[in-house]
């Protein structure tokens, strides 16, 4: 048991130098923004891509922000594809074809949510501000903090009979 938690050292070590070095790096950025105008947003927080857009000269920090995110967002679905190639090839050793659906369902469902979030995360700070809308943002800011949220437990029971029984009827 130790050494299967040994393994994961690295993993969560990696996870906070990669946390602490992404919001350092964009905090810096953040001062060097010149903020001329209206310094109000209208949304339901504030987060870096709506801070650009009530600033000049943001060239750098989007590049910042593109490569950053984009890396640690490339990484994490590398990761997250790797093991579940590692899942698949478990299965299809699998002599079982009940047991195999029964995986296939639960990973299945992992793996939706999984893409929901991350695809919602690529479009809020992977695109280009040419492209941004506050209206669109807001949408899909209340999509990623409330409606992913929501539909975890709903995605994760899809395997169970009863609640399949239920949304039939």
């Amino acid at each position: 048991k130790s050494s299967i938690t040994l393994n994961y050292v690295p993993l969560i070590i990696a996870s906070y130098v990669g946390g602490i070095l992404h919001a350092t790096v964009h905090t810096v950025a953040t001062f060097s923004l010149s903020f001329c105008g209206s310094n109000e947003i209208r949304h339901f927080f504030c987060d870096i891509p709506l801070l650009l857009t009530i600033s000049s000269d943001i060239h750098t920090n989007q590049l910042l922000l593109f490569y950053f995110v984009g890396s640690i967002e490339v990484t994490t679905i590398l990761i997250v594809l790797i093991s579940y190639g590692f899942i698949l090839l478990a299965i299809l050793k699998m002599h079982s074809a009940e047991r195999k659906r029964k995986v296939f369902s639960t990973c299945g469902s992992y793996l939706t949510g999984v893409i929901i979030h991350h695809g919602t995360i690529l479009f809020i700070f992977v695109r280009h501000s040419s492209k941004y809308t506050l209206e669109h943002d807001m949408i899909v800011s209340i999509f990623y903090t409330v409606v992913i949220l929501m539909l975890n437990p709903i995605i994760h029971s899809w395997r169970n009979k009863n609640v399949k029984e239920a949304m039939k009827r």
